[in-house]
């Protein structure tokens, strides 16, 4: 680097040889001026041309950039970014799957009836409506293989809803319990735009 500030006042002295993993060198001139309070202190070696000089440096620890993402990370980045818990559209995952009802009717009732009002996002029950873990609340999804061809939407909660089980709402238990025996206490779910 050419230094344009006033000549420094120098003084050549000998050096010891020592290396360092940026800079060897066996001689070296010391810079005295007050010009260069305000940067770093540095050895630089003696050159043929009195008013320039290379200066010495040693490694930092300033971090390397970031390595540009590729155009699939970033479609992935983006699908998440906007995603509800997690997952976005296009997502599958295995999910524990059972129901809740409003009345019983044709069939045994089990333990999730009487479920006829509001749910957790201040809507009244409908058929699509599933009960899921509170991050996932407003994700909308299909599960893979369900008789009903139904999309769903989380919008409702549950004290033994949590991960990724889910729970859909029917209106009868008989509904409730056809629909399970089809497809199972464990489905794959894919989340949906």
């Amino acid at each position: 680097m050419v230094i344009a500030a006033p000549p420094p006042t120098v003084a050549e002295a000998p050096a010891p040889a020592f290396n360092d993993s940026a800079v060897s060198m066996t001689a070296a001139t010391v810079i005295t001026s007050s010009a260069f309070i305000d940067e770093p202190v540095a050895s630089v070696p003696v050159n043929q041309q009195p008013f320039e000089a290379t200066l010495a440096t040693t490694a930092t620890s300033t971090p390397l950039p970031t390595p540009l993402a590729t155009p699939a990370e970033v479609v992935r980045a983006a699908r998440v970014a906007s995603a509800v818990g997690g997952m976005a559209p296009g997502d599958r995952a295995t999910a524990t799957v059972s129901f809740y009802y409003c009345r019983t009717g044709g069939g045994a009732s089990g333990d999730g009836g009487g479920f006829c009002g509001r749910m957790r996002d201040g809507s009244v029950v409908y058929s699509g409506a599933a009960a899921c873990d509170v991050a996932y609340l407003g994700q909308h999804f299909k599960i893979v293989g369900d008789p009903t061809g139904r999309e769903y939407r989380c919008a409702d909660t549950g004290s033994a809803v949590h991960g990724l089980h889910r729970d859909i709402w029917f209106n009868s238990s008989a509904e409730g319990w056809a629909w399970l025996r089809s497809v199972g206490s464990s489905a794959t779910i894919e989340i949906v735009p």
